[in-house]
């Protein structure tokens, strides 16, 4: 039986660590693939791989009616991440335009006939 493989003392491994950071860094790969645009207060991903992109351009959205197919998810304006709802088949959805790649702004009429604003995902309106 053999015995048990030495694991590499916490120096090297810190070296080993702070190597691979710097390697992501110089190649922008990672956290180092973001980088603050301060004029106009966002973010911008830099691809890592210029010929492999992660979401191809969407084609630009227009105002239109659509009445949904299926029942979808309906998130939150503030944030993306928040779901505030669900939208039933047969509703009546007036799409306002594109938020994000994959994200757009509707407008709806509750049961209640308040009219309110949030988004979904373009692939749940088939756009």
């Amino acid at each position: 039986m053999d015995p048990p493989a030495k694991a590499p003392n916490q120096g090297l491994f810190m070296r080993r660590l702070e190597q691979a950071q710097r390697e992501a860094e110089n190649l922008k790969l990672g956290v180092w693939a973001i980088e603050r645009v301060s004029s106009e207060k966002e973010l911008r991903i830099r691809p890592s791989n210029p010929l492999k992109t992660y979401a191809p351009n969407q084609p630009k959205i227009e105002e239109q009616v659509i009445t949904l197919k299926k029942t979808i998810p309906i998130f939150s304006l503030k944030n993306v991440f928040k779901q505030v709802g669900t939208l039933y088949s047969g509703a009546k959805v007036y799409v306002l335009g594109s938020e994000s790649r994959t994200m757009v702004r509707i407008r709806f009429k509750a049961s209640s006939n308040k009219v309110y604003e949030a988004q979904c995902q373009r692939v749940d309106l088939d756009l």
